[in-house]
């Protein structure tokens, strides 16, 4: 649609989510670089075979995370960084007992927040340095933790847990204390979260 020059966009209204009703609050902005800035992309693929996922920006934009499974390096899906300038895929924490899922950066970039999930199908948030360092197991629940967030200052880490029944969304430190109740959800499909 054509907006006349000067005048202010008013929301976008999409059909992607039709059961909304009603315009998306969101405004996207699109810049133009001239030609001799462009970068070319690079492929993020590993291999044909593999998958990846939930990819997300480190803060200052050099790094993306994402999980992925990829043949040949482990049975399971791992976080991955890759500097979008080009380089070296890098496996972030290694866990060969765990799948790894929706990492998160911290607003420093220092650390990552990422769900690890069991083959029973329990799953916990942890968290790792992005750089090589351990992985943290933040809660230690029965059923699902999932979906971390850090907050604005990085000293927390909001996710979505889910009972057997209930979902609700809950805060922990990023040291593994305080963990507490945020906003009791609802019993919404088990699915939803994932």
């Amino acid at each position: 649609p054509h907006i006349p020059h000067g005048s202010t966009p008013r929301f976008w209204s999409s059909n992607i989510v039709p059961e909304a009703g009603q315009a998306m609050p969101y405004r996207l902005d699109v810049g133009i670089r001239s030609p001799g800035t462009s970068t070319p992309l690079v492929a993020f693929q590993a291999t044909p075979s593999s998958f990846e996922g939930a990819p997300c920006w480190s803060p200052d934009g050099a790094l993306l995370a994402f999980h992925a499974s990829i043949p040949g390096v482990s049975s399971r899906a791992q976080i991955y960084r890759k500097p979008l300038a080009g380089g070296a895929l890098v496996r972030v924490a290694p866990q060969d007992s765990l799948d790894q899922f929706l990492p998160d950066w911290s607003p420093r970039g220092n650390l990552l927040a990422y769900e690890g999930r069991r083959s029973n199908g329990t799953s916990n948030v942890w968290i790792c340095n992005p750089n090589g360092g351990g992985p943290t197991q933040l809660t230690n629940l029965p059923v699902c933790a999932t979906s971390p967030a850090f907050q604005p200052d990085g000293q927390g880490v909001a996710y979505l847990r889910f009972d057997g029944s209930t979902w609700s969304l809950r805060w922990i430190a990023i040291d593994g204390t305080g963990d507490r109740l945020v906003a009791s959800i609802g019993t919404l499909g088990t699915g939803v979260a994932r």
